[in-house]
């Protein structure tokens, strides 16, 4: 910044946001230099694909959950199968559940940022809604795969209905 002087002869002055001559003949009435406005623009050119960076991170987000829900779903089959049976949780187990549960409680998270992007133009909503899609087809193909290893410890131990065989604890 400041590396450039003004284009007018005799002036060491430094030229006024790049446009080639400094402010106080900028003042006097002297046009700025076309080359230096045409730099300008190839400047602005330039920024513009940074805006991409959210559309970015938000489709890391996804992958990470769809990750989440697919890999904790098998992780949790994994260490059920290990001790197949209601008997205390493997690491395998509780991971795989705490991975999956938190990626779909993240399925309100990702409409609120479906939402926000209706609003912010650095967002594209479109590939917003494929990755939120997306997200959600891998969760439930998830729920379906591994339901069963998910939610096995909700029907463990006894729960005292009349009829139930409590004395096996």
């Amino acid at each position: 910044m400041g590396e450039r002087t003004c284009s007018v002869e005799g002036c060491n002055a430094l030229e006024f946001r790049n446009m080639g001559v400094c402010n106080k003949h900028l003042h006097e009435g002297v046009e700025p230099l076309p080359a230096a406005m045409k730099a300008k623009k190839e400047d602005i050119k330039e920024i513009a694909p940074s805006f991409l960076n959210d559309n970015v991170q938000h489709k890391k987000f996804c992958q990470i959950l769809m990750a989440m829900a697919f890999g904790g779903g098998f992780s949790a089959m994994i260490g059920y199968h290990i001790l197949d049976s209601c008997s205390d949780d493997t690491i395998f187990e509780a991971f795989g559940i705490f991975a999956f549960y938190l990626s779909m409680f993240a399925v309100p998270m990702n409409v609120l940022i479906l939402f926000l992007s209706f609003f912010n133009p650095q967002l594209d909503s479109k590939t917003v809604f494929v990755w939120i899609f997306l997200h959600f087809s891998v969760l439930l193909i998830s729920m379906t795969l591994f339901g069963e290893y998910l939610t096995q410890d909700m029907f463990c131990g006894c729960w005292g209905f009349p009829g139930e065989d409590c004395s096996s604890k």
